[in-house]
């Protein structure tokens, strides 16, 4: 049971993310290929595979960039803040 109630937190924060609910220094966007060299940088564990792409989790991210740096085709881009 605990199981589905994470899973739907989970899809209703990617949702929100993806609907510019929260901020974050960057985003993943749809031209990742999933090789997953971001997450295993990230220094946080601020990021995440879901849905076919990953997700970046807005109060874990720092800003340190080391996402976009190891991207074989750059698809964490900085978000302009608002």
């Amino acid at each position: 049971m605990w199981i589905l109630i994470f899973v739907k937190y989970v899809v209703e924060l990617v949702c929100k993310i993806m609907k510019g609910g929260e901020t974050m220094a960057y985003i993943i966007t749809s031209g990742c290929i999933e090789c997953g060299k971001c997450e295993k940088e990230c220094p946080k564990d601020a990021i995440y595979q879901t849905c076919g792409q990953y997700a970046i989790v807005p109060r874990r991210c720092i800003e340190c960039g080391k996402c976009a740096k190891v991207c074989p085709v750059g698809a964490p881009k900085k978000k302009e803040k608002r």
